[in-house]
């Protein structure tokens, strides 16, 4: 029965580690997930790092740099990695992170609060209006000369202009 049907036993999960960067880090980050992506589970950048308010803007670092026109420099970059070898772990351990975490369980409960299930990347409201604001859309204008005009006809109590004319 072995010969024709052998007992395979699944691996356990890799175990993860969870690390968090301030936004000066982005340069040395990139290179570490392209040098690693393979280690790489998650990666996010979050608006600032209060979870449960912060949004995710971005998956990747090179869609932060394309679609967040300004950055704060309150941006979080976190990255959940699996422990596939110490090199990996070296890599993004020596960029300085200001936080990491290599308990499996504080690690799955980040993951939950910084991943929900279905979440999806958002750009926060002041982003989206500088990313947008070049369009003719989202601008609104004006015709000032009619405002002028109004003020122009505009008579006092008395019946005379509001403004006496100096020139």
């Amino acid at each position: 029965m072995e010969i024709s049907h052998p007992y395979e036993e699944t691996p356990p999960p890799l175990p993860k580690c969870f690390f968090k960067f301030e936004a000066n880090k982005l340069k040395e980050l990139s290179e570490a997930v392209d040098a690693y992506s393979e280690a790489v589970d998650r990666f996010g950048v979050f608006e600032m790092d209060n979870p449960p308010i912060a949004k995710r803007i971005a998956s990747s670092p090179e869609s932060f740099e394309k679609q967040v026109k300004y950055k704060t420099g309150y941006e979080v970059f976190v990255v959940v990695l699996e422990y596939v070898s110490e090199e990996a772990f070296l890599g993004f351990a020596g960029i300085e992170p200001y936080f990491e975490s290599q308990s499996q369980e504080e690690t799955a409960e980040l993951i939950e609060l910084y991943f929900p299930e279905g979440a999806v990347d958002e750009l926060p409201m002041e982003l989206q209006r500088g990313l947008y604001a070049d369009t003719e859309e989202d601008e609104e204008e004006y015709d000032f000369e009619e405002y002028e005009e109004e003020d122009e006809n505009y008579e006092g109590i008395d019946g005379g202009p509001l403004f006496d004319p100096l020139f």
